[in-house]
C-alpha cells in the first residue's frame, strides 16, 4: 500500500464528567464544536452521549493532515477545550491515529452481518 504524503490524522477523545458538570461541559464543547468544523483542513468533529451513562462523552475529530490538527492545537478553540477537563472526573483519555488512505467496505451485507 502506498504511502499519502499527507496522513489523515484522527482523534477520539473519550471524557467522564463529573455529574454536577454534566450540562457545563456539554454546553461548551457543543458550542465549540461548530467553531472547530470551521478550521482550515477539519474533515469532521462529531460529539456523542453515552446511552447508558449521561457522563460519559466521545468525540471524534478528523483532520486532512497531521499540520492542521498541530495548529488547531495552537488556537484559542483549542485552550478552551482543555479548560474544559477540570469539568471532568478525570484527565480525558485521547487516541491519536493517522490514516494513509481510508477505505471503505465494498462487499457487506447489513442481513447477513458481513458473512456469506
Amino acid at each position: 500500500m502506498e504511502k499519502s504524503p499527507n496522513p489523515m490524522v484522527t482523534i477520539i477523545v473519550k471524557m467522564k464528567v463529573r455529574p454536577e458538570k454534566h450540562k457545563e461541559l456539554f454546553q461548551t464543547v457543543f458550542s465549540i464544536a461548530q467553531h472547530v468544523r470551521k478550521e482550515n483542513g477539519c474533515l469532521n468533529l462529531g460529539f456523542y452521549l453515552n446511552a447508558e451513562n449521561e457522563n460519559d462523552f466521545l468525540m471524534v475529530e478528523e483532520w486532512a493532515s497531521q499540520k492542521d490538527w498541530d495548529d488547531h492545537q495552537q488556537s484559542d478553540i483549542f485552550t478552551v477545550l482543555r479548560g474544559a477537563g477540570s469539568l471532568m472526573r478525570r484527565p480525558p483519555e485521547i487516541l491519536v491515529h493517522t490514516v494513509s488512505r481510508p477505505t471503505e467496505l465494498e462487499h457487506w451485507s447489513p442481513k447477513s452481518n458481513g458473512r456469506e
